[in-house]
């Protein structure tokens, strides 16, 4: 369930870039229209990494310190959940450990569609 919220919010900060980029009438990156979530956490990582020096210095310190982290983890946890490799169950240590960033996860996002909301690309 986690990993499925988390997906949300992704998609949620995915549909606020495209929807301003095609606001400012720029293209929109492949990876932000693919179907997988690694694609698309790949175009939003690219899109606001190359626009590190328009992004408030701590919210981009933020977004580089937790976001390709607390995404990564939660991830993985969910596909080891929904497609094991092995026989080995999910710990219930990693679904805390996602339990306990999911938060910081959700406040993260939250400040980047505010500041994708008022900037022009």
């Amino acid at each position: 369930m986690v990993g499925a919220a988390a997906e949300s919010i992704v998609l949620d900060v995915r549909d606020a870039l495209v929807a301003r980029l095609q606001l400012m009438k720029t293209t929109v990156p492949k990876d932000l229209t693919d179907w997988r979530i690694k694609r698309i956490l790949d175009g939003i990582e690219g899109i606001i990494t190359s626009k590190k020096g328009e992004i408030p210095k701590a919210l981009f310190e933020r977004f580089d310190a937790n976001w390709p982290a607390v995404t990564h983890q939660i991830r993985t946890v969910r596909n080891d959940a929904g497609h094991p490799i092995n026989v080995e169950p999910v710990v219930p240590d990693e679904v805390h450990g996602s339990l306990l960033i999911f938060p910081q996860l959700a406040s993260l996002a939250s400040a980047l569609k505010d500041w994708i909301g008022r900037t022009s690309f």
